[in-house]
């Protein structure tokens, strides 16, 4: 279905919009559920993102950029969205096959997470962005039409994608667990949910934030518990490297600190959010893959993981609360 929908945008979408826009030319750099281009309108130059009908309707999508309006407005270090010439900041497009929906960014300064390595001062404003962003929601009294975090898109699919029966079972329990925890001003709200280090432009020791496409209501832990995720997990699933995540931890959470405080509680139960990830990531793996051509990451990522869910074993071994009380 992905395919057939990139190539309706690259031989039939790009040129409607280059016309309707007056764009010289747009030109694709990326994109997951999303197909992102550049292009310059009056010489200047702009980040468009489409998304495809099937995936957002624009009641999601307008929610979505009032929140990074919000946050901006606030000193975030996200990129601003930009309205149209009609003022709205979502218009609906339409090709010969399909139905699209795009949003117009700033371009801003900054690369890749894999065209500069991170610094410690990159992690350590990551965790700040992420307290203020965090902060910023705690004040704000807008209810957003946003999903709440059990009905993400990889969770609905995960029984169904999923083979393993015995691993449903701990999905309901997880669930379970999830839906006694308590939730308050200061523990829960609208976060990004994809908060990690390639959902990030860095430019010198600064970063932005960028793609809020999940954006949902979630405890803000999970946030914590995603950027942390993916450095402890690293190249090789089934060889955890702990003691540079121990110090990764540390300086990002003195980050968030400098900007918001979270009760240890939250600290104590990252796992908890951990073994969330793993679900959305397993099912994510199994949506999307041809499982005859996965990759060596991929198999032994399945592996260990349902290795863990099925034995109840935590994602990770760290003292989480001893290393935040050393901060």
């Amino acid at each position: 279905m992905k395919e057939v929908i990139q190539n309706d945008i690259r031989n039939n979408l790009k040129k409607i919009i280059e016309k309707k826009y007056n764009i010289a030319k747009l030109i694709e750099i990326g994109g997951y559920q999303n197909f992102i281009y550049e292009g310059e309108i009056n010489s200047r130059k702009y980040i468009f993102r489409i998304t495809d009908a099937s995936h957002r309707n624009k009641t999601q999508l307008r929610e979505e950029i009032e929140f990074i309006n919000i946050l901006f407005n606030n000193g975030a270090p996200v990129n601003r969205p930009v309205r149209f010439p009609s003022f709205d900041y979502v218009e609906e497009i339409k090709s010969i096959k399909e139905t699209y929906f795009i949003c117009i960014f700033e371009k801003v300064n900054g690369v890749n997470w894999n065209e500069k390595p991170q610094t410690d001062e990159n992690i350590f404003n990551a965790g700040k962005a992420l307290g203020m962003m965090h902060r910023i929601v705690q004040r704000t009294e807008k209810n957003f039409k946003r999903d709440a975090w059990d009905k993400n898109q990889y969770l609905q699919v995960a029984k169904e994608v999923i083979p393993d029966e015995s691993i449903h079972n701990k999905l309901d329990e997880l669930i379970n667990r999830l839906n006694q925890l308590h939730k308050s001003k200061n523990s829960y709200g609208l976060i990004h949910s994809d908060y990690l280090f390639c959902n990030m432009l860095y430019d010198g020791d600064d970063i932005t934030v960028i793609d809020f496409d999940e954006c949902e209501y979630n405890w803000f832990a999970y946030d914590i518990a995603v950027y942390l995720f993916y450095y402890i997990i690293g190249a090789n699933p089934k060889h955890m490297d702990i003691e540079p995540n121990e110090k990764l931890f540390k300086t990002f959470m003195a980050g968030y600190k400098e900007e918001n405080q979270i009760d240890i509680f939250w600290i104590e139960n990252l796992n908890e959010f951990f073994r969330l990830r793993e679900f959305v990531l397993l099912s994510s793996i199994y949506r999307s893959s041809n499982l005859d051509s996965l990759g060596k990451w991929q198999k032994d990522y399945i592996e260990v993981t349902e290795d863990r869910i099925k034995n109840d074993i935590p994602f990770v071994d760290i003292d989480f609360k001893k290393l935040y009380e050393e901060i």
